[in-house]
């Protein structure tokens, strides 16, 4: 018999029956950003992945995650002469490890903000002099109009230490005189002058640059170069290769006077893509070239190239370590590696969460199973910028099955319907996998982007979008067809909720307030004029609805909290433990009306039992993206930025009879 407390005696309960005991079980892998070595210690590899550093010890066998309270890393930059010195930038800053990435200094003093690194790298003949590109915030196409009132060239350019990375300066002397220059999409060094460096920015207006005096000062180059990677040749000194993927699609290049004039070389058999890095194997002088499609190998310097073997997925980098007798790729399932001269390629197991879980959703039917959708994208990682995954757990998230994997599904929508079937809308259509069978069908694409899928009946789907003129449309039958329907806002929709005991009943969320419908979709009335991104329905309580709002204070939005005990006719405001500036999710018990939880903007989740009265602490350790709750309330499920999907089991001490 389920225990029932009264408001009063609720209020005087301690705050740790309250809390939540969150754990994470998965799921785990994800794309690599980075792979590096030091020639001092060829069995020691490091990775950067969106969960932080990882480092092996035997080339590869086994991994552990390395300290730091960072992620997102990007970059890695490994001492040639002290495979225990280290450098990686993570989103806006640098860190350096003396102890092989048991902990971490912030060295990111005497740099700009808002820093975006591009590049990073060691001169390989003097271990104290680090170079770092950085990219251009975000600009108007062929402007310089400052983004949301900031510079964007703030942090732009080449950044140069010699001491190690205690102390940073700009090399900016013929690149801030030159437009757009400043932004290094690209940066690079010739390995064997290191004085020689090249930058490519984000347009070409300005020219390509290089570098004679060790970025000191800038010229514009005569042509292209190769702002992306140099590599040199193992005996023939003054032969070059170099890479540019400047403008999207990769360009090869060859120098054969040591790098001082540079031709770009018609190559056959690699497929129109982006080129991310190139190495040469220091024996043989192959070359082997990362791409957004994978791996490939040259043995004619360039000219022709096969596939190596690799899986063909989006590649970020490529390293030969002939000491230990691999090949590594970093890519977006993680690392493989394959044995010289020419083994086969295997899965490397990292143990690392995956990071970026944009959002999870329960079994309307099931309590045990719950969807999670994994979007691989780092910041300024272009190749992860689509790649996504689908997990699914059918036991409460203690184990998870790697669903589906694709590059076109890292920014897609999910929805479960009534029989508990997902619809996935990529950018290659709408599929839909069938609980019953698991089995994957292509569905009729519909004219907007699905959004909401009816938890009560099957096969009914909304779509909406708001590219240029806002779409919305209706499909009964899993997306075979679709009617499309005047859009319910004006200005586009945000969210779609279906009325849990009714679901002809429908609401349209957006900036301009709630629109509904009682026709599955098909007419819409506008029922409330206040910003709205979110409404929660209680499923034990039809009648109770929780929104979360937008108001303009100092001309910055805030989000006011309401409750309704009559369907949305009548609101009440809700006190909220501290101000939001935003909100990303909102979730009601299905059994218990009074308990509902919001994530704020910055992924704190907050909770209340009493329908907003007390707000004990439940936030997660780390931040969420969004929240969803078994079909009968004892589990809750939280999608995270680094570690996986969380879930906590919810306490029954206290569930009372719905609305009370």
């Amino acid at each position: 018999m389920r225990s029932r407390f009264p408001v009063a005696a609720l209020l005087l309960l301690p705050t740790s029956l309250f809390a939540l005991d969150w754990s994470a079980h998965g799921p785990n892998g994800g794309a690599v950003a980075q792979i590096a070595i030091s020639p001092a210690a060829p069995q020691v590899v490091y990775a950067a992945s969106g969960a932080g550093v990882l480092r092996s010890d035997d080339a590869g066998d086994t991994w552990r995650a390395l300290g730091g309270s960072f992620n997102a890393v990007t970059q890695l930059a490994v001492d040639p002469t002290n495979a225990d010195v280290v450098f990686a930038t993570a989103r806006q800053k640098i860190y350096k490890s003396i102890d092989g990435g048991a902990t971490w200094r912030d060295v990111t003093d005497h740099l700009p903000f808002p820093l975006l690194p591009s590049a990073l790298f060691i001169d390989p003949t003097n271990h104290s002099t680090i170079y770092l590109g950085s990219r251009c915030g975000p600009i108007g196409f062929k402007t310089a109009v400052p983004s949301l009132s900031s510079n964007p060239f703030a942090g732009a350019g080449v950044f140069k230490s010699i001491d190690g990375g205690t102390t940073w300066t700009a090399q900016k002397k013929g690149l801030d005189d030159r437009f757009f220059s400043l932004c290094v999409e690209e940066l690079s060094l010739d390995p064997s002058t290191p004085g020689h460096l090249f930058a490519s920015p984000v347009y070409t207006d300005g020219g390509y640059s290089e570098s004679y005096d060790g970025a000191a000062t800038w010229t514009r180059a005569a042509a292209l170069v190769p702002g992306r990677v140099v590599a040199d040749h193992p005996t023939l000194t003054l032969t070059r290769y170099g890479i540019s993927s400047n403008g999207g699609y990769g360009s090869f290049l060859r120098s054969t006077d040591g790098g001082v004039t540079w031709s770009t070389v018609v190559t056959t058999g690699v497929p129109l893509t982006r080129f991310n890095d190139l190495t040469t194997d220091p024996e043989t002088g192959r070359l082997f070239l990362a791409t957004d499609i994978g791996v490939f190998r040259s043995g004619d310097s360039g000219t022709s190239w096969i596939d190596a073997g690799a899986p063909r997925v989006p590649t970020a980098r490529v390293v030969v370590d002939r000491a230990a007798g691999y090949v590594f790729a970093a890519n977006a399932f993680g690392v493989v590696r394959a044995a010289i001269p020419s083994g086969p390629w295997q899965q490397l197991t990292l143990g690392d969460p995956s990071t970026n879980v944009r959002s999870v959703v329960s079994d309307p039917h099931d309590p045990s199973t719950v969807y999670s959708l994994i979007s691989d994208f780092q910041m300024n990682v272009t190749p992860f910028a689509t790649h996504g995954r689908i997990f699914v757990s059918h036991d409460r998230g203690n184990s998870w099955q790697l669903l589906r994997e694709r590059d076109d599904i890292g920014r897609a929508s999910m929805a479960v319907d009534g029989i508990g079937d997902l619809y996935v809308e990529g950018s290659d259509g709408l599929w839909r996998y069938a609980a019953a069978t698991g089995e994957w069908t292509q569905r009729t694409t519909p004219p907007a982007l699905t959004q909401a899928a009816d938890r009560r009946r099957a096969g009914y789907l909304y779509a909406f979008n708001n590219f240029f003129t806002p779409t919305f449309a209706v499909s009964s039958d899993g997306g075979q067809t679709w009617q499309k329907v005047t859009a319910p806002l004006p200005h586009g929709v945000v969210a779609v909720v279906v009325d849990p005991a009714r679901p002809s009943t429908v609401y349209a969320l957006g900036a301009e307030g709630i629109a509904r419908s009682t026709d599955s979709g098909i007419t819409w009335s506008m029922i409330l004029p206040d910003n709205t991104p979110l409404l929660a329905i209680a499923p034990s309580n039809p009648l109770r609805h929780y929104r979360a709002s937008y108001i303009s204070v100092a001309g910055l939005p805030v989000v006011v909290l309401f409750r309704s005990d009559d369907a949305g006719v009548s609101w009440t405001p809700v006190h909220l433990p501290e101000q939001l500036s935003a909100a990303l999710a909102l979730v009601v018990d299905p059994v218990d009306a009074q308990s509902f939880w919001i994530v704020s903007g910055q992924g704190k989740i907050y909770h209340s039992a009493d329908a907003g009265l007390t707000w004990p602490d439940a936030t997660t350790p780390v931040p969420a993206f969004d929240l969803a709750i078994a079909a009968d309330g004892s589990h809750l499920y939280a999608a995270t930025k680094t570690s996986g999907v969380l879930d906590a089991p919810i306490s029954h001490v206290r569930r009372r009879a719905s609305g009370h």
